[in-house]
Formats: C-alpha cells, sequence, structure tokens
C-alpha cells in the first residue's frame, strides 16, 4: 500500500505518532508503578485529546496563508488526498479506544465495547454534522461531478 502526501502532507503520519508516542510517555512519568493501569489509560486518552487540536493547528498553519483581505485556504499540504488539518480526527479515536479500554478493564467488557460504540456513534455524527455545515460534503460532490470524463 502506497501513500502520496503534497508538500508537507508526509507530517500526517508523523504528527499522529508522536502524539502517541507522548502519550505512552506522559501516561508512564504520571504512573511508573501502575503504568498499565487504568489511570495510565486515562492520562493516554487525556494526551490525546489535548494532541488533537494542536495537530490540526499545525495544518491549519500550513494549509492558509494571512492576506490583506482575511485567511485564505489553499490545502497544498496533503496526505493520500486529505488536508493536513484534518489528520487530527484520529487521536480522539485512539483516545476513546483507551478509555473503552479502561471501562471494560475496570467493569465488564460488555460496557467497555459499548461506551466504544456509543462515543463513536456520537463523534460521526458530530463530524458529519459539522462537514455538512461547513459545505465538505457537497464541495467535494461538486469537484466530482467537475472532473473530465465523468458524466
Amino acid at each position: 500500500m502506497r501513500f502520496r502526501s503534497t508538500g508537507a502532507g508526509w507530517l500526517a503520519p508523523v504528527l499522529i505518532l508522536v502524539s502517541l508516542a507522548l502519550a505512552v510517555v506522559v501516561a508512564y512519568v504520571v504512573a511508573p508503578d501502575h503504568f498499565p493501569s487504568a489511570a495510565a489509560g486515562l492520562v493516554m486518552a487525556a494526551v490525546l485529546l489535548i494532541m488533537a487540536p494542536l495537530v490540526w493547528l499545525v495544518g491549519w498553519l500550513l494549509n492558509s496563508e494571512r492576506t490583506p483581505q482575511g485567511r485564505v485556504w489553499h490545502n497544498r499540504h496533503t496526505y493520500d488526498g486529505t488536508p493536513l488539518q484534518f489528520a487530527s480526527w484520529i487521536l480522539p479515536v485512539f483516545g476513546l479506544i483507551a478509555v473503552s479500554v479502561v471501562v471494560g478493564a475496570s467493569t465488564v467488557p460488555v460496557v467497555g465495547v459499548l461506551v466504544f460504540l456509543a462515543g463513536g456513534t456520537i463523534g460521526v455524527m458530530t463530524v458529519v454534522r459539522r462537514a455538512r455545515r461547513l459545505g465538505v460534503t457537497r464541495r467535494h460532490r461538486r469537484a466530482a461531478n467537475a472532473r473530465p470524463g465523468r458524466r
């Protein structure tokens, strides 16, 4: 499988891996005696939730320019066709996985699965609603229909 990036789009997997490594290191520093524990899982989830807006900010700064008329988006920095700022969505998913593992280990595994499914459903609904509000889905449809060779 080969992924293509444009501009600084190669930063997407690097930022995600650095965020995951930072979450593990912070969890180990906070609870070295109880590293594979519920507390460590919650610390990892918190670090990932903190890193998500920071990764989005890096993409936002790289994929826009300030002009006298306001901020102009160009999305030149992509990873596999996705603008760099949208690589941050995976970090809350990893955080949700960490929380659901903690809940499943602390209670019954079924409850952890339910937490993951409920959190994932709410997350997907929020992202879709936000994308519709921003007009992302319509813009992609228009771009797909404008491609040469499309009927």
